[in-house]
C-alpha cells in the first residue's frame, strides 16, 4: 500500500474488539475535529454503525446540499447501499462498526429496517441504549470507551444462542471478498440456500437484495485499490466483473454520484486521516481485519 499522508484537520484512532465479540463487530473507532472549521466529505457505502456524538455538531446526508444536523446523541445507521456526506463542527465521535452476525444474534430486528437511515440508539436497544449511552459517556478517553462497550456487549453476546443460519452468512461474507463470485446465483451454489431463503438472510443481516449487495461489494472492492493507486492504472486493477471502464463508470455515479474524476478531484480529509490510522493498526500487528471500515 502506498503512504498516506495524513489530513491535518481531523484524526482517527482504532481498536479491536474483544475477541468474543469479533464477529458481532469489525472494530471501534474514534474521529476528532482538529480545527475550527467544518470538515466535510463523502463515505463510501458501509455497514451498520452506533455512534456516539461525543463532541461538536455533526451532520449527515445523501449530498452536500442534503445534510441533516444530528440531535441524538446515541444512534444507529443502518447499512448503506450508496455514499453518505458527513461534516463535523468541533467535534469527535465514539464509533462501533457491526457485522452482519450482529443483526442475527444480538437483535431482534433485520438490518433493512435500519437501511440508509439514522435512527436513535433505543430504536435497536431498546431501554438498554440508555445504559450504554451512559457507561459512553462517563468515560474520559478513547480505551475507556472501548472498555464500556466491550463490558456492555460482551455478556449479551455470550447469553445468545447461536443463528442457525451463522454458517450460511458466514459463507456470503467470504463470496463478496472473491471477484469470481458474480451473481446470484453463484452465492446461491456457495451458500447451499434456494434463492428466497438467501433473499430473507441477506436482507436480516445485510440490509440489501443479494443483487445489490454484490453490486455495492465490488465496487467497493475496486475503489479501496483505486484508493492507493492512479486512476489512469485503472486496466491493472479493475475487477472481472466490470465488462469495461464505461461499466466502472456507471457504478461511479450509481454509488457515489460522481464520476471517477468528479471523485478523485474531491479534498478527502476523512478518508485520507482514516487510512492512515489504519496504517498505524495494522503495523501493531492487528491483521485479522478483511477490510477496513469506510464511513465517519
Amino acid at each position: 500500500m502506498s503512504e498516506i499522508v495524513a489530513a491535518p484537520s481531523i484524526d482517527f484512532e482504532f481498536a479491536p474488539v474483544a475477541p468474543t465479540l469479533a464477529s458481532a463487530f469489525l472494530i471501534y473507532w474514534e474521529v476528532r475535529s482538529t480545527v475550527d472549521a467544518p470538515v466535510i466529505d463523502q463515505m463510501h457505502p458501509d455497514w451498520a454503525n452506533i455512534r456516539f456524538m461525543l463532541s461538536g455538531e455533526w451532520s449527515y446526508g445523501p449530498s452536500r446540499s442534503k445534510l441533516a444536523r444530528v440531535s441524538e446523541y446515541a444512534t444507529i445507521t443502518g447499512p448503506t447501499s450508496f455514499g453518505q456526506w458527513a461534516e463535523v463542527k468541533q467535534g469527535s465521535g465514539f464509533n462501533i462498526t457491526l457485522l452482519p452476525t450482529a443483526w442475527l444474534r444480538l437483535f431482534d430486528t433485520s438490518a433493512t429496517a435500519y437501511s440508509n437511515q439514522i435512527r436513535p440508539l433505543k430504536a435497536l436497544l431498546g431501554d438498554q441504549a440508555a445504559v450504554l449511552a451512559h457507561n459512553i459517556a462517563q468515560a474520559t478517553s478513547f480505551a475507556q470507551r472501548v472498555e464500556a462497550a466491550d463490558a456492555f456487549f460482551s455478556p449479551l453476546w455470550e447469553q445468545t444462542a447461536p443463528h442457525h443460519r451463522e454458517a450460511e452468512s458466514e459463507a456470503i461474507s467470504l463470496a463478496l471478498l472473491d471477484p469470481n463470485c458474480g451473481s446470484v446465483e453463484e452465492l446461491m451454489r456457495r451458500t447451499g440456500l434456494p434463492q428466497y431463503s438467501l433473499m430473507r438472510l441477506v436482507k436480516r443481516s445485510y440490509g440489501m437484495s443479494p443483487k445489490i449487495l454484490m453490486r455495492r461489494e465490488r465496487f467497493l472492492r475496486m475503489l479501496r485499490t483505486m484508493e492507493v493507486r492512479s486512476f489512469h492504472q485503472w486496466r491493472d486493477f479493475l475487477d472481472p466483473q466490470y465488462v469495461d471502464q464505461s461499466h466502472m463508470i456507471k457504478d461511479f455515479n450509481y454509488f457515489l454520484g460522481l464520476s471517477p474524476s468528479q471523485y478523485f478531484k474531491l479534498p478527502r480529509p476523512m478518508l485520507e486521516s482514516s487510512l492512515l490510522a489504519m496504517q498505524r493498526l495494522w503495523a501493531s500487528g492487528t491483521d485479522h481485519l478483511n477490510s477496513a471500515p469506510k464511513s465517519a
